[in-house]
């Protein structure tokens, strides 16, 4: 096997995606909250934001009752959007609600605007940044809270992969646009260097971790590297004829 002094070293390994502020679990996705999430009797003050003029008289009370109940005062309302179930509502410092079309505010479901979706959680604000949902892993815009697609790199410059569909955090092997990558089996970062898996080993480019095949020179040392499974050659001849030893290092 290659020299271990190559292999990652596991003090390096992330911790998995913080989970502070995740305990938003999901019960019904289906069940509007209560009747008294906001007081209907709250302030309507007329204020002005953007796309205003798409709602009715009634459903700007709804988004004044809403406002008030979860930004402090309708005066917050930065803009709004309305869709067949609800008005997604912006507040001026970036958090989001939904009002749905009972007048009940989203509360621990995912709910979609547009092309994009949200997650509600308890306090009944779209949530942000990494969010463990029904045991899958999420990642909501820092800013936006918009479900994150594909691949994501964090500040500190790590890669996770999210499902292009359904967002969650991809782990083990994938093969993304012909390419393949491997991702932590817990973390979900994505791996570089030497990585040892199922008891072989892969080399997996240091800077964009796809999966390496063929003879590559790493560290001034020849291995080959399976042309269909990248897995390294040890201790024999490769298919064009060359010796490699117990490390799958060429044999001078």
């Amino acid at each position: 096997k290659p020299d271990d002094s190559n292999k990652p070293d596991d003090s390096n390994k992330p911790s998995v995606p913080d989970n502070s502020g995740s305990t938003n679990r999901p019960g019904n996705s289906n069940r509007p909250s209560s009747s008294d999430d906001y007081d209907s009797s709250s302030s309507s003050t007329s204020t002005s934001y953007i796309r205003q003029e798409t709602l009715t008289n009634s459903e700007q009370n709804r988004v004044s009752q809403a406002a008030s109940a979860v930004f402090g005062h309708s005066s917050m309302v930065s803009s709004v959007v309305k869709t067949d179930t609800g008005i997604c509502i912006t507040s001026n410092s970036g958090d989001v609600i939904y009002s749905k079309t009972d007048g009940s505010l989203a509360l621990n479901e995912w709910g979609k605007v547009g092309a994009n979706w949200y997650f509600f959680g308890e306090n009944q604000k779209a949530a942000k940044g990494w969010q463990q949902i029904n045991d899958k892993w999420y990642y909501l815009d820092d800013k936006s809270a918009k479900m994150i697609t594909s691949w994501k790199q964090t500040e500190v410059g790590t890669w996770y992969y999210l499902d292009p569909v359904n967002g969650d955090m991809k782990t083990g092997w994938q093969q993304v646009d012909g390419t393949w990558y491997f991702l932590d089996s817990v973390n979900g970062d994505m791996k570089t260097g030497w990585q040892q898996i199922d008891g072989k080993w892969y080399y997996l480019d240091g800077v964009n971790g796809n999966m390496k095949t063929g003879w590559q020179m790493i560290d001034g040392i020849w291995y080959y590297l399976d042309a269909a499974n990248g897995d390294c050659l040890m201790n024999t001849v490769t298919p064009d004829g060359y010796t490699v030893d117990e490390n799958g290092a060429l044999v001078p």
